[in-house]
């Protein structure tokens, strides 16, 4: 008796012995050669993206040098959009160092310009001024100071047509007037200042910077009558519009609050989001959807949402029809018609790391309880080998490199 016993315990530890082999163990983030990954465009004339590339396990963490400074760059889709924004500002720069430039720069500084009852010789510098870490806490203060896209306008930036020549410079260059790259929207301010107070012309046609379209760049030009309308429209007037467009569609006072007031979201991002949504008429729960991209607590992770946002509008229309937006804990999935949950991620890379095994298990079993029809994943990027292996055994559909629709195709 006592050696059957032992003879099953040693069968059973054999058993648990060689599934754990059988199992991968969690792989570490891939590293790869920036050449491999960019080919042609790791370098250009304002920039070089530094080798190797590192992973975190869903996104390539790019470094790249430029003249302006150094910067960190989370994932391939917001790369494309930083090195469209150079080819923009290497076109600026040379704008800026023309001599017709220098004459309008030095005539809107010398122009005084009558304000309030107050006279200012440089009325440009208290917009545009730098402030301490200190003293942006204390501009927090004051809700009409705390948002970098103040929903009024300043009074004095309309008053001297600022807003409007830098809207209409951006669209020229086929960029976010309220881009969150340091550099470019330095220069935007300087050369629309040049153009509001000192004459500049700049020849629109001619403007435009060549480069792959597609729902990254998203530039005003690219985006068709949505880049028209932030051309021109006010922050004041789309924030309006924005804002109706949600309570039309009936998400929640409260989540169109919180969404409307991220900061990390430039006013082109909700203005992109928003008619995305609307396009989606008749997808149940998107309350829902806004209350997950509400919370984006950084630039990159509203880029992000503003990309999947627009994916998810362009599979809705193109692929196949979509019934209403599930959460899968935190993980925003769309039901389609016939029953099948779809995730569709802008992520480049996708290990079998431990924090995704535990993340899809996760899902898989909130994934059971909706009954769905199965489970299929579209990234833009690429799945590891252990990775497929592990999402196959959740019986996961998986599209990789599934860049289609981002391309604008």
């Amino acid at each position: 008796m006592q050696i059957r016993i032992l003879a099953a315990s040693a069968a059973i530890t054999v058993a648990i012995f060689t599934a754990a082999l059988a199992a991968p163990p969690p792989e570490a983030p891939p590293i790869t050669a920036a050449p491999a990954l960019l080919g042609s465009a790791v370098q250009g004339k304002n920039y070089k993206v530094e080798t190797p590339v590192a992973s975190d396990g869903l996104l390539y963490v790019f470094k790249l040098d430029t003249p302006y400074g150094n910067y960190t760059v989370f994932g391939e889709q917001l790369l494309k959009l930083r090195l469209h924004e150079l080819a923009a500002l290497e076109k600026l720069q040379e704008l800026s160092q023309s001599e017709e430039f220098t004459k309008s720069l030095a005539s809107s500084i010398q122009q005084p310009v009558e304000t309030v009852g107050k006279t200012l010789s440089n009325p440009f510098s208290l917009i545009t001024g730098t402030v301490s870490g200190v003293g942006e806490v204390f501009n927090k203060v004051s809700a009409g100071l705390h948002d970098p896209y103040d929903k009024r306008e300043k009074a004095i930036d309309g008053l001297l047509g600022t807003s409007a020549a830098l809207r209409q410079l951006a669209y020229q260059y086929d960029v976010d007037p309220y881009t969150t790259f340091p550099a470019l929207a330095a220069r935007l301010r300087d050369i629309s200042k040049a153009r509001a107070f000192g004459g500049l012309a700049v020849k629109g046609a001619e403007m435009a910077i060549p480069g792959a379209a597609g729902l990254a760049v998203s530039g005003l030009q690219s985006a068709g009558a949505l880049g028209a309308l932030v051309r021109d429209k006010t922050v004041s007037e789309l924030d309006q519009i924005n804002q109706a467009g949600l309570v039309k569609m009936g998400v929640d006072a409260r989540v169109i609050d919180t969404f409307m007031s991220n900061q990390n979201y430039t006013p082109a991002d909700k203005t992109l989001i928003v008619a995305a949504l609307a396009s989606m008429d008749g997808v149940d729960d998107r309350t829902l959807y806004v209350a997950k991209i509400s919370g984006a607590h950084s630039v990159d992770i509203a880029f992000f949402h503003r990309l999947q946002t627009q994916w998810i509008a362009a599979y809705h229309q193109k692929i196949a029809p979509l019934k209403a937006f599930v959460s899968a804990l935190g993980f925003p999935l769309v039901l389609r018609a016939d029953g099948k949950l779809v995730g569709l991620f802008p992520i480049d890379t996708l290990a079998w790391t431990e924090e995704t095994q535990k993340a899809a298990a996760a899902i898989n079993d909130r994934v059971k309880s909706e009954r769905s029809n199965g489970l299929e994943l579209r990234i833009s990027g690429t799945v590891t080998d252990d990775a497929k292996k592990g999402l196959a055994k959740l019986g996961w559909k998986i599209h990789e490199k599934d860049t289609g629709l981002l391309d604008g195709r």
